[in-house]
């Protein structure tokens, strides 16, 4: 073991003599995330999977979720990889070309909720062995998905394809920007923390955002116009959560098994539920702050679907380029089947 890493180890508390089948106490996972501990997506539903942890493993493990970010934001993989902390919470998007099949998600008209794009995506990663190989080095407990983007604008109504052209967006990059793009719009690739004033100044006309995002950071007062695109104007990247490799190998069979059960598709299901709806009541605030919302037609939908045919056909050879030939069509075609099932399932919960 090198001595920096060896000291972050005994810094942390992370180096257990002997592992869990030598221990006579609780143990305890130590997790990292990207985000501020005060986001709902930590005090609330990572904090319920580490309940469901607790609770599974019949309280040998406890999981610890630190109160600020180990590491950079983007560096949460190496992370753990690398036994800083024995489980760690990042995004795909952060480090490009990085997960590039896992970008499968992420296309326009991909999925109507976060909690079928997540369960879905879990699905076709665990089956599909050149997207997992993007893992290679840690243990991939789960991933989950942001809710679809929308468009929001300040001002101008968007009724028909043309109305897109020379609007200037807000995106949070990568594919939803290169959907801006495909359909005549200028994207602006700002923080979050930047859209209020971008748009509130006329810099912005508009924002491809979440509805959940509006909301969060005060932007409905805002938005005058809301386009709803029917499975998404783009969706947002993976976001894993990933273990040490030496520790989860470390695990007995029967902590392993607990640890499975409410994580993978339980995990992806439980931020994807609590997403959904939070963009339900952030749909419900936009509509009382006066924005008026529409859902696009499908004139609209059909010429989303043919500018940003290019995008997929680029995805596809740069993933059989950069990924020793790896054929990445089948993995788009079994998450749209596994969407279309899961969403079938919701719709009918539903009713």
């Amino acid at each position: 073991m090198k001595p920096l890493l060896a000291a972050g180890l005994v810094a942390l508390g992370l180096a257990v003599p002997g592992g869990f089948a030598a221990a006579q106490q609780p143990q305890t996972l130590r997790v990292s995330t990207y985000l501020p501990s005060t986001h709902w997506l930590v005090s609330d539903t990572l904090k319920q999977w580490a309940e469901n942890v607790k609770a599974a493993t019949k309280g040998k493990v406890e999981v610890n979720i630190l109160p600020t970010t180990v590491g950079r934001p983007q560096d949460q993989f190496e992370t753990a990889r690398d036994g800083i902390v024995d489980i760690a919470m990042g995004v795909s998007g952060f480090t490009p070309g990085r997960f590039l099949i896992s970008e499968f998600p992420q296309f326009a008209g991909s999925a109507k909720y976060s909690e079928s794009s997540g369960a879905a995506a879990w699905r076709v990663l665990k089956t599909s062995p050149a997207a997992m190989k993007e893992f290679d080095g840690v243990e991939l407990l789960a991933v989950h998905l942001t809710t679809p983007f929308n468009l929001f604008t300040t001002g101008k109504a968007i009724k028909a394809p043309s109305d897109f052209a020379g609007l200037k967006v807000h995106t949070p990059g990568g594919l939803a920007a290169k959907t801006a793009g495909a359909m005549g719009m200028a994207a602006i690739l700002q923080p979050p923390s930047q859209a209020f004033e971008m748009l509130s100044n006329g810099v912005a006309d508009g924002i491809i955002f979440t509805i959940d995002g509006i909301t969060s950071f005060k932007l409905d007062r805002l938005i005058k116009q809301s386009m709803i695109i029917p499975g998404g104007f783009s969706n947002g990247g993976i976001a894993y959560l990933v273990m040490n490799k030496s520790r989860y190998d470390g695990l007995p069979a029967d902590i392993k098994q607990a640890l499975a059960s409410v994580s993978g598709e339980q995990y992806a299901r439980l931020v994807g539920k609590t997403w959904d709806e939070r963009d339900r009541r952030g749909l419900e605030a936009l509509q009382k702050a006066g924005s008026v919302v529409q859902t696009a037609d499908a004139a609209v939908v059909n010429a989303m679907a043919e500018k940003t045919a290019a995008l997929r056909d680029s995805w596809i050879a740069s993933v059989k380029e950069k990924r020793a030939g790896a054929d990445a069509a089948p993995v788009l075609a079994a998450f749209a089947k596994e969407v279309k099932t899961i969403e079938a399932e919701i719709e009918a919960r539903a009713k």
